[in-house]
Order: structure tokens, then sequence, then C-alpha cells
């Protein structure tokens, strides 16, 4: 990108865009409290997009460049058309892809009645194999291209610390998320051969799985928690338990 991308056009067209969303409209649960500004907070995008609430953040004051992928990903989230996905990736300086249309998706009875269950819980049912490629490489092959890009340094200085992060789907799949819990199921297996892999060369690997909601509560029922609450969890997996290839976060 060049220094001639209008990144404020960016973020004013990505704020016009969540301004125009509400939590129901997205599955979201209504918070109990009052919002200062019709629309999305910027951490519920952060959230539904998987990027950080800081990166997109950055996004919208135009102080960060997105990448291709993470575009796709807020056009999904934000609910664009055609041409307004196409106008986002214009405001980027990015090119964008051509959008697949789709025949109308016919869910099967048992997994319906799962859905008429869930009212509360966003109804994401993903069976195109182009909804689980997408998964798979934001995931799985991101995690794979940012480790290879440090581990050797790591292995050669002997001292290091890689941690992997999944919802709890990666080990306790939920249908009405399918797409993102086979991806992440991938990226456990993955982490935690790699833990293995490392044993003794100094540099430790390991999964969590977080079984809670992080500051937006977006799965009913779940513990919604702080991102200081989990922490520790980190440091101890980086200090006094190197040993440990996994670990599940309940809150």
């Amino acid at each position: 990108m060049t220094g001639t991308v209008p990144l404020n056009d960016l973020g004013e067209f990505l704020k016009k865009c969540r301004a125009e969303l509400s939590p129901r409209t997205v599955g979201l649960p209504e918070s109990g409290g009052p919002r200062r500004a019709a629309g999305l907070r910027r951490e519920e995008v952060a959230q539904l997009a998987s990027i950080s609430t800081d990166y997109y953040t950055r996004l919208e004051q135009g102080r960060m460049q997105a990448s291709a992928p993470v575009l796709g990903v807020l056009a999904r989230v934000l609910h664009l058309n055609d041409d307004e996905r196409s106008y986002l990736f214009q405001l980027a300086g990015r090119t964008a892809g051509r959008t697949r249309r789709r025949g109308r998706q016919k869910v099967q009875a048992r997994l319906q009645r799962v859905l008429d269950d869930l009212t509360a819980t966003p109804a994401i049912v993903q069976s195109d194999a182009s909804d689980v490629q997408h998964e798979i490489e934001f995931q799985l092959y991101g995690a794979i291209a940012a480790t290879k890009a440090v581990l050797p340094a790591m292995r050669e200085a002997g001292a290091g610390t890689l941690l992997y992060t999944t919802g709890a789907g990666s080990l306790d799949p939920v249908p009405v998320v399918g797409n993102v819990n086979a991806a992440a199921a991938a990226l456990r297996n993955w982490a935690v051969n790699l833990h293995e892999e490392l044993d003794g060369t100094g540099v430790q690997a390991a999964h969590i799985a977080l079984d809670v909601s992080i500051a937006v509560a977006l799965i009913p029922g779940s513990p919604v928690i702080q991102p200081e609450d989990i922490s520790p969890v980190y440091w101890d997996l980086h200090t006094t338990e190197r040993d440990r290839a996994e670990l599940v976060f309940k809150g």
C-alpha cells in the first residue's frame, strides 16, 4: 500500500458500516447497559472477526494497513454486499477477489431443530467447503506462517514460547459453527504435535482452549471475563508449566 491510500476514508467507512448493525443483527445477545452510540462496538466487530480490538481500532484510526484476508472477514462480519465489499477493498488499496454466489443451502432437519433451540445464539450454518477452507487458511495456515517466521531463531537460541489459542470448540465442537471448529481442531492438533517435536529444545509450544467469552458475551451461558483474568494462564505456560502441551480455560 502506498502513502496515498485514504486510510481515514477506510476508517470512516468501517465506522459507518458497524453503526448500521445491532448486536441482534449479527446474532449477539443484547447487553444490559446503555450504548453511547448506535451500532456495534469496536470490540464486538473485532471478536466476530477473530482479530484483536487494538488491531481493529488502528484500522479505523488509519494507523494500520489491512490485509486482503482480514478485509474479507470484515466484509462478512459487517454484512457488506458485493458493491460495498469492492469499495472496502478499494479504500484499502487491495484487490478484491471474486465473490462466488451460492445457491440457497438446505439445513438438515436435525440441525434445524438445534438451531431453533438456540434462539439466543448466532445461527451460523456453514456447509460450503469454501467456508471451511477460509477458516483453515485463517487459523491453521496463519499460525504455521507466523511460526515459520520466528521458530528458526528460537531453535538457534534454545529458548522461546509459542502459544496458540482457539475456542473450546476445538475439543468439543458445536454444529452451528462447524467450519470454525474444524479449523480450530486442526490448529490444536498441530500445536500439540509441535510441543512434542520441540521437547528438549528449550522452546515451548502449547495450545490454549478458551471456554469463555472475552469482554463481550458472544455465547449465552458462558462466563464473560476480562483479558487480565486470562493473562496468568499464558504466563504460567511460559514460565512454570512449560511441560504442558495444552490447557483448557473455563474461567
